[in-house]
Parts: structure tokens; C-alpha cells; sequence
């Protein structure tokens, strides 16, 4: 990288690179050109304490100029994301430039992140609840709160909103509100109830 880089750790082993342009005809080569740097320097294999390590690194790529139509820097993040999803899928180990021809499952993303933030911000998510039922004797044992929420009046699967919430780091906010919202409905269930009841609250990502 140069010192005009800038290098940030989003999460995990995620990172990501904003890359200033230095304004030349070419000066679309200079990101192609760290990348394949950065591939290069983390092709490995590494000695850490006498053990060899491998490392694989994929790059997803988005390029933006300053104008009135300059997207969001979350816009930006999702666009090198649906890059980074597409490198992966081609192999591993590469780089891939995003362009808006790009048609993955992840492209959805880009749809539905700031939905979702802004429904879970404004509380819109529907908290549903289903019984979990002892056989023997037959009785209720406890109740699961589940976590459902609609797009433009379309229901979106929890298959597909939650793990984006993981993606986007909107989990942990995400619980909250539905442990909240679990919490006061089995206070009212319980309210003049002798029997203790359990609540679950699922809103996690499927292992």
C-alpha cells in the first residue's frame, strides 16, 4: 500500500482498503496494481514458530468517482462485497472488480441492508411466538419468539434477513430488540400465572 492508503479492519478476518486515486489517465490501473501486491505479498506459505502456515486471501473491488451520483460508503462496502462473493466463487485467491451486470444471490444485499437497518432501528420487526409442547403429561412447556420481518409488504425469510444481519453486523441489535420485545410479552403471559413459563428467543444464525 502507499501512504495515501488507508487500511481498516471491519471484523474477523475481514478487512477492508480505500485507495486514493492520484487523478491520471491510468490512475484506474493503481488499485489492479495493489491488489495484485497484496495477493503476491499474502500468497505465503508462512513460518510462524516453526510451522508452515498457508494463507488465502479474495479481494472484492469497487470503484467510485466524486460526482453527484457518489454512493454511500455503505454502498460502496456491499458493491466490493458482491465482488468479493464473486472472487470466491471463481476460486479463491483473486481479485474481482464489481460492475453492476454482476447477477449473485448476495447482489440482494444491496436491497435489503439499509431496509432491514432501518427496520430494526424503527422497531419494525414482527416478533411471532410458538409453543414448545411437553407430551407427557401434554402440556406447554415453554414458548419461542421468533423474529419475522416484510419488505414492501413481502415477507423475507429469516434464511435470508438474518444472515444478512450477521453480514452487516445489525445482529447484536437485532437481539436486543427481540429479547426485549420476548421479555415484555412473557411478562404479561405470566402476569396472575402460578406455572413458570420459558421463552427462547431465536434470532441467530443457522450453524
Amino acid at each position: 500500500m502507499r501512504t495515501a492508503d488507508t487500511l481498516a479492519r471491519l471484523g474477523g478476518d475481514e478487512f477492508a482498503i480505500l485507495i486514493k486515486y492520484s487523478g491520471n489517465a491510468g490512475s484506474g490501473l493503481e488499485a489492479e496494481q495493489i491488489t495484485e501486491r497484496i495477493l503476491t505479498a499474502l500468497g505465503g506459505p508462512f513460518l510462524i514458530e516453526g510451522r508452515r502456515l498457508e494463507v488465502g486471501v479474495s479481494m472484492g473491488v469497487a470503484a467510485v468517482e466524486a460526482g453527484p451520483g457518489t454512493p454511500t460508503a455503505e454502498a460502496l462496502l456491499a458493491h466490493a462485497d458482491v465482488a468479493l462473493y464473486s472472487a470466491k466463487r471463481d476460486g479463491k485467491r483473486r481479485a474481482t472488480v464489481y460492475h453492476p451486470a454482476m447477477q449473485l444471490p448476495e447482489a440482494r444485499d444491496l436491497q435489503l441492508r439499509e431496509p432491514l437497518r432501518e427496520a430494526i432501528e424503527n422497531g419494525d420487526i414482527q416478533d411471532v411466538y410458538q409453543p414448545v409442547v411437553c407430551l407427557d403429561p401434554l402440556a406447554v412447556a415453554g414458548v419461542e419468539c421468533l423474529a419475522r420481518w416484510s419488505h414492501q409488504g413481502t415477507p423475507v425469510s429469516p434464511d435470508v434477513f438474518i444472515p444478512l444481519a450477521s453480514r452487516s453486523r445489525l445482529l447484536p441489535a437485532l437481539t436486543t430488540l427481540m429479547v426485549g420485545r420476548a421479555c415484555a410479552q412473557l411478562r404479561r403471559w405470566q402476569a396472575g400465572r402460578d406455572e413458570r413459563l420459558q421463552m427462547a428467543v431465536k434470532c441467530r444464525r443457522a450453524c
